[in-house]
């Protein structure tokens, strides 16, 4: 069985595998429903698995500095950035025995390695990188995440675009 812990503070063990969970959304009137799907992984296993890969969006370098040490900011779901956006990257990835080391690289849109992203302080067991756009120019580009744990190794791709 898998632990699952929901932003509500919920936990809830599961098997690995596919799992629905249906939501209803509001406290004393019903304001909508959703469904989403989550294919919960086999954590027992030597192989390292990448669990979320999170964009905070601060909107100044202040409000970034206070953002490094706070785990409970919630991600945007935007994959479109301006060029004087800064981010804050949050990877969260596990391995049943070894450590996990994360590494975080920006590839242009022909998969060249652009810049190995600044590694920052983790927040509560997530990896955090530092993504500033300032010096790219509009177009689409990918992160390529690398998890490490003892030998083994998986890459996740999360593709994003500078929009101005």
């Amino acid at each position: 069985m898998t632990p699952i812990l929901f932003p509500s503070g919920v936990k809830t063990q599961t098997p690995p595998g596919p799992l629905q969970i249906s939501m209803k959304i509001g406290a004393a009137k019903l304001l909508d429903t959703d469904v989403r799907y989550v294919d919960v992984p086999r954590l027992d296993s030597d192989r390292p698995h990448i669990a979320a890969v999170e964009f905070v969006r601060p909107r100044s370098l202040p409000e970034f500095r206070a953002m490094q040490t706070e785990a409970r900011v919630l991600p945007t779901e935007v994959r479109e950035f301006l060029r004087s956006d800064r981010l804050l990257v949050r990877v969260r990835a596990f391995a049943a025995t070894d450590p996990v080391d994360v590494q975080v690289t920006l590839l242009n849109r022909l998969g060249q390695a652009l810049m190995r992203l600044p590694r920052l302080q983790p927040v509560e067991g997530a990896a955090q990188f530092e993504l500033p756009f300032a010096r790219y120019p509009r177009g689409e580009y990918a992160l390529e995440i690398r998890a490490t744990a003892g030998r083994e190794r998986v890459t996740q791709l999360v593709a994003i675009r500078v929009i101005g």
